[in-house]
């Protein structure tokens, strides 16, 4: 099934805010995501709806080949300028990530942090990653968790939005064990890991000037209202953060997620490795491993609360290839 002016709006929406500026909120998430996998200099990666680069830009800096891949033409234009600004050398491709520009078995890991889970139609999401993964590679996910308080903050913008069309995917499906070991257990040996990542502003209205400058979708929304609707997004939103200040007035907003190492947000990671045919879908991910993953840590603050999230690792199976 096809969602193409869906996905035409969803990319303009995406593309209208300065995105950098809210994902360096989730900067715990890309970093967790990049740790469990590992990187080795040389490898080839392929970050999918790689928004402004956070992931790329950081994968590349130690030492990987790297591509970055979204279907929104701004946010691929800023991830090029924030990664030229560096010296980086990452190549930023527009496209669908239903329909990946790239031959079989192209890359050594594929992953996406909180970005392909938005794409509507979940089976080509599912079928494209595992085509272009190599047969002894990695793939990588990161999805909000369904049932947390990312999860409420989601249902409070649906209040304002039209519903998606028949057939289109939940996003918060991908942090279901069972739903991806549906879509992608028969290619893959599975590992899952549960993270929080809190999202963090310095008041209820510091974030809502965020989103609204930052979040193409919150911002395309707002400007999409009448006043009176809009006042009311406003109100909505400010409300739901309200529940969760701190002390001294700031909000820390936790978000669920699912990935493999430590607890960082309302995210679900996805960790997997294709193999030929050596790990099993009953062996351990630990015995699964091609090669021994990055040790490092993302820096965690004593003043962020976390929560509860969730990611899986995955192997390839040798029979899954030709797929």
């Amino acid at each position: 099934m096809a969602f193409e002016v869906l996905k035409e709006r969803q990319a303009t929406a995406w593309g209208a805010g300065q995105y950098e500026l809210v994902a360096d909120n989730a900067a715990d998430v890309h970093g967790n995501l990049i740790d469990r996998l590992g990187v080795r200099p040389g490898e080839h990666w392929l970050d999918v709806a790689t928004g402004t680069g956070a992931v790329a830009i950081r994968t590349a800096r130690r030492g990987a080949i790297v591509t970055g891949q979204d279907f929104a033409v701004g946010l691929i234009d800023t991830a090029r300028r924030l990664a030229a600004k560096e010296g980086i050398d990452i190549r930023f491709d527009v496209g669908d990530c239903e329909r990946l520009p790239y031959s079989d078995e192209s890359f050594d890991v594929v992953c996406s942090a909180l970005g392909a889970v938005f794409a509507p139609d979940h089976q080509a999401v599912a079928h494209e990653l595992t085509r272009v993964c190599r047969a002894d590679g990695q793939i990588g996910l990161a999805a909000w968790r369904p049932g947390g308080t990312i999860a409420s903050f989601f249902r409070m913008v649906g209040a304002f939005q039209p519903p998606p069309p028949d057939g289109a995917g939940n996003p918060f499906d991908w942090g279901r064990r069972e739903y991806v070991q549906d879509i992608l257990g028969d290619a893959f040996t599975l590992e899952f890991f549960d993270d929080e990542s809190p999202m963090l502003g310095d008041s209820p209205e510091a974030v809502w000037d965020l989103f609204v400058a930052g979040f193409g979708p919150i911002k395309a929304l707002a400007a999409s209202l009448d006043e009176k609707r809009r006042h009311e997004l406003h109100d909505a939103f400010v409300d739901l953060l309200s529940e969760y200040l701190l002390d001294d007035g700031s909000v820390s907003f936790p978000r669920e997620w699912r990935r493999g190492r430590r607890a960082s947000s309302d995210v679900t990671d996805v960790v997997g490795v294709r193999t030929h045919g050596a790990c099993h879908s009953g062996k351990s991910s630990t015995a699964c491993i091609q090669r021994d993953p990055d040790t490092e840590s993302a820096p965690s603050s004593p003043h962020r609360p976390r929560t509860m999230g969730f990611r899986f690792r995955a192997w390839r199976t040798k029979a899954a290839t030709s797929t």
